[in-house]
């Protein structure tokens, strides 16, 4: 099986530049508030850890989604040998 992680994208209207996240506190690690039009606290409330889900304002659309990657190897043991 696949393994699933929320991915969350930032696309700046201004700048017309697009940032990827793992998580909404990391924008701020990278973006300031006021280039985001918004708080960590506010897009905590908004509830968007669903697929599809997104918040817009004048200054940037935040969507989530999921990244999708390949199952991790099973590590090898000596019984397999």
């Amino acid at each position: 099986m696949k393994r699933r992680n929320k991915i969350v994208h930032v696309e700046l209207k201004a700048t017309q530049t697009h940032h990827y996240f793992s998580s909404l506190k990391a924008i701020f690690n990278t973006l300031s508030r006021d280039e985001v039009g918004c708080s960590y606290k506010y897009l905590t409330t908004l509830k968007l850890y669903e697929d599809g889900k997104s918040y817009e304002n004048k200054l940037c659309v935040i969507r989530i989604g999921t990244l999708l990657s390949m199952p991790k190897k099973r590590q090898r043991d000596e019984s397999d040998i």
